[in-house]
């Protein structure tokens, strides 16, 4: 048998081996931890679809993902295409739904759409006014009128109609101006007569002729179809005449002439 102390080593050389062993062994590099890379973008949101909904019909910019703009009239989308007509050339378009990033509308007054209503476009400019400058007028008592509009210049020649039917030729009455028109407002249609004006009259054949002279105001506007409505009004003058036999006699003769031959309101057609 063999010697009872080799026992007792035996058995610490098997307990300190594993020990042994790992102090031998290389030691492990730590793990390489890689470093976190850069998260992409999120994408941007979807347009909804009630925007495309209100847009339809609509002449719209659509701003697209990696490519250029696309300006036309939306005229149909689905669940994955978008189709409008290209502004320029007419072309019929079918774009990607999901490309689409950003939906522009237009503002506008003009006669294509509603005022602010968006993609409405703007209409053709209208057409400037015929030039007008000629009127012949219907006044009221029945008279005659002859006017003539050019620029600032306005003048006019009226004869009543009226009188002389009434009275068998007894009373006569007319009248002649001329002076300027000035527009209201550069929109409007109105303008300001500002005339001097004679009114020769007859209310007896023994008096006479008597002219009144003096100076009045008055309105008249002319439609772009070529009506025109007018008014005229005596302000101040004076009548001179062989039947005239005072002062205050030649005012009142003025306001007579002036309202026999003044074609007070006035309604016709300019060429």
């Amino acid at each position: 048998m063999g010697s009872p102390g080799i026992v007792p080593v035996v058995a610490l050389a098997l307990l300190f081996a594993p020990v042994a062993a790992r102090a031998q062994a290389p030691a492990l590099a730590p793990a390489r931890v890689a470093p976190d890379e850069p998260e992409a973008p999120p994408p941007p949101p979807a347009v909804p679809d009630a925007v495309f909904r209100a847009m339809r019909g609509k002449v719209v910019t659509l701003e697209l993902r990696g490519r250029p703009p696309v300006t036309g009239q939306l005229v149909a989308d689905d669940a994955t295409s978008v189709t409008v007509i290209a502004l320029v050339g007419g072309e019929v378009i079918a774009l990607p739904r999901a490309d689409i990033t950003r939906v522009l509308g237009t503002i506008d007054e003009g006669p294509a759409g509603a005022a602010g209503s968006p993609g409405a476009r703007p209409g053709p400019p209208p057409p400037p006014d015929k030039a007008r400058h000629v009127g012949l007028q219907l006044g009221v008592l029945p008279s005659l009128m002859v006017d003539v509009e050019y620029g600032l210049f306005y003048g006019f020649a009226a004869a009543s109609v009226f009188f002389p039917l009434a009275t068998n030729g007894d009373w006569l009455a007319g009248s002649i101006g001329a002076g300027a028109a000035f527009p209201l407002s550069s929109s409007s249609r109105w303008k300001l007569d500002v005339f001097a004006s004679a009114s020769p009259a007859r209310v007896d054949v023994q008096d006479g002729v008597f002219v009144g002279v003096g100076v009045g105001l008055g309105f008249h506007t002319t439609l772009r179809n070529g009506l025109t409505v007018g008014f005229k009004l005596p302000v101040l003058g004076y009548s001179v005449g062989q039947s005239t036999t005072s002062v205050s006699d030649g005012f009142a003769r003025y306001y007579v002439s002036a309202a026999m031959g003044l074609p007070v309101f006035s309604l016709g057609y300019r060429f």
